[in-house]
């Protein structure tokens, strides 16, 4: 009892002496030191301990330790009854140290394992990274070579065609039916031509070379014809290709010095013509015009061209009731089901003004007015999910509208109708003349008289521009008949057919009124010359639009692939 009580006072002086000792006080420390200062001295000494830790000093951590941590020398005086225990404190000490240094080494070990492990996966997303880069490296590659396959192959058929091409670029190797129908050149072989003619530019001297081998000169100079539309650039460009061609004349003939003022204002002669679809394009923007007039005055306030009631009609049904129309309406759908309910079998569907420019005012009215009874009965059920509807059947009850309806859709039956279906006949373009004469007198009997054009009764055009079938909307446009509709047709109609005629003696003066393309003043030189002429842009307008949209849209398809799409 006395040895455990001896040894309890020992453990008390050990441990008090081992405070001081890490608190840095002699072992006979004074017992009246401040509480906080002896603590501050124990947490220096773990910020110390900890330091030398993050700094990889092994040795001073050790001695440190060895310093602060183990237990005091202890002296059997000190410990007379517990000496037999002093052997076993210290290698509880060391025990503890060994057990701390284990700890640490361990600590720093996962440190440096999880920081070896980050930089692994960094290097895993860098290689996958890379591994993803030559995949499409590999692969652009491969296209590039089979691009460069395709060229080298061309530029072999090139090298050999080579002079064959460059000799048959004469004006009598650019032929057309002699029915005057019009064909597409195959792609491949433009594009070969084209190369051909692009090799040769090195070796090409306008200013300098002979005539026989000017071979770009002697191109321009062999064309006669060209078509555009009536905007101001084009009209701009015909002039500077005729002062072009001009120069290129006197390089690509020999003979140029002896030939004749008189013969020299012939080949300079460029015949220009211009598309008879934007003849029918330019006809909309001045029967608007007209409309909004008529509006006017009938409304007695100030109507805009955009805000046209009849037009604002057309372009709401359009925009509601087409097959193209916005989805999230759901009135095309509605109005389908409708038809189909109702039986309406003859109501032809309506187009949308998205795509279409040169006639889709004019068609689109002749529809509306045939199944303008049945759009009422529509609007009037499905008013109230929509309130345009509403407005459309407001407009469709107005006599006045209805009555510019009715004579738009007849302009789409007896003038622009019969004029496109001319531009896509077989017919020569000078023959157009008669034709636009013929218009021309048609027009100017009705606007005193607008009977004929009220009954239906068309110009008399050829009969390649007749209607072919039944056409049961032109009946209705001449059946149909309203009081309240008819007092305005006649002030209507007549101020329409007076805006076409005066646009119509502007835009077609060349082929009428002794112009240069009108009957008994075309030669037969001319014919000749203009037999392979279009009478409109829309067959290589169509080809350039389709071969525009396949190059934006699929840039690495090969050139027999668009070939095959646009032929």
């Amino acid at each position: 009892m006395l040895a455990l009580l001896d040894l309890a006072a020992g453990q008390v002086d050990i441990l008090q002496m081992w405070m001081f000792r890490l608190a840095g006080l002699p072992d006979k420390g004074s017992d009246w030191i401040n509480r906080g200062n002896f603590f501050k001295r124990i947490k220096k000494l773990q910020a110390d301990v900890q330091l030398l830790t993050k700094r990889g000093k092994k040795a001073e951590q050790h001695l440190l330790r060895q310093a602060k941590f183990s237990l005091p020398s202890l002296t059997a005086s000190r410990l007379p009854v517990a000496g037999m225990m002093l052997a076993a404190a210290n290698a509880i000490s060391n025990a503890a140290v060994e057990a701390s240094n284990h700890a640490i080494n361990a600590a720093t070990a996962r440190q440096a394992e999880a920081a070896a492990r980050v930089k692994t996966n960094h290097m895993n997303v860098i290689v996958e990274s890379l591994q993803t880069s030559l995949i499409t490296m590999k692969r652009r590659l491969q296209n590039s070579e089979r691009q460069l396959q395709e060229e080298v192959r061309n530029c072999d058929l090139m090298n050999a065609e080579l002079l064959d091409d460059l000799a048959a670029m004469e004006s009598e190797t650019i032929s057309a039916k002699d029915d005057g129908k019009a064909y597409s050149i195959a792609m491949q072989e433009c594009i070969l031509r084209l190369q051909a003619l692009k090799v040769s530019q090195g070796s090409i001297d306008i200013d300098g070379a002979e005539p026989e081998k000017n071979i770009l000169a002697r191109i321009v100079a062999s064309l006669k014809n060209v078509m555009s539309d009536r905007a101001a650039t084009q009209v701009k460009f015909n002039t500077l290709f005729e002062l072009y061609r001009f120069d290129c004349l006197k390089l690509a003939r020999d003979d140029w010095h002896d030939l004749s003022v008189t013969e020299r204002e012939q080949l300079c002669q460029v015949n220009t013509f211009f598309c008879n679809l934007h003849l029918l394009a330019n006809l909309g923007e001045k029967i608007i015009e007209c409309m909004a007039l008529l509006e006017t005055a009938h409304f007695g306030k100030q109507v805009e061209t955009e805000s046209c009631s009849v037009i604002s009609l057309l372009r709401d049904i359009a925009k509601y009731f087409a097959s193209r129309s916005a989805a999230k309406w759901g009135v095309c759908p509605k109005w389908v089901t409708f038809l189909l309910i109702e039986q309406e079998v003859n109501v032809l569907p309506f187009p949308s003004f998205l795509g279409h420019r040169f006639n889709i005012m004019f068609l689109l009215a002749a529809r509306i007015f045939q199944a303008r009874k049945q759009l009422i009965k529509f609007c009037d059920l499905y008013a109230s999910d929509n309130v345009v509807l509403k407005t459309i059947a407001t407009r469709l009850r107005n006599p006045f509208i209805c009555a510019q309806l009715k004579s738009l859709g007849l302009i789409d039956k007896l003038i622009t109708g019969p004029i496109w279906r001319l531009c896509e006949s077989d017919m020569h373009i000078l023959d157009l003349s008669g034709q636009f004469r013929e218009l021309i007198a048609w027009l100017g009997a009705n606007i005193s008289d607008p009977s004929d054009f009220l009954h239906g009764i068309p110009p008399r055009f050829s009969d390649s521009a007749n209607r072919q079938g039944s056409d049961e909307c032109f009946a209705a446009l001449i059946a149909d008949s309203d009081i309240g509709m008819d007092d305005h047709l006649p002030l209507i109609v007549q101020h329409v057919l007076q805006s076409a005629k005066r646009y119509f003696e502007l835009s077609i003066s060349e082929f009428i009124n002794s112009g240069k393309y009108s009957e008994g003043v075309a030669s037969d030189t001319l014919r000749k010359e203009t037999v392979s002429v279009l009478k409109s842009n829309r067959l290589p307008e169509s080809v350039f639009g389709l071969t525009d949209w396949l190059f934006t849209h699929a840039p690495n398809m090969t050139m027999l692939t668009r070939e095959t799409l646009v032929m």
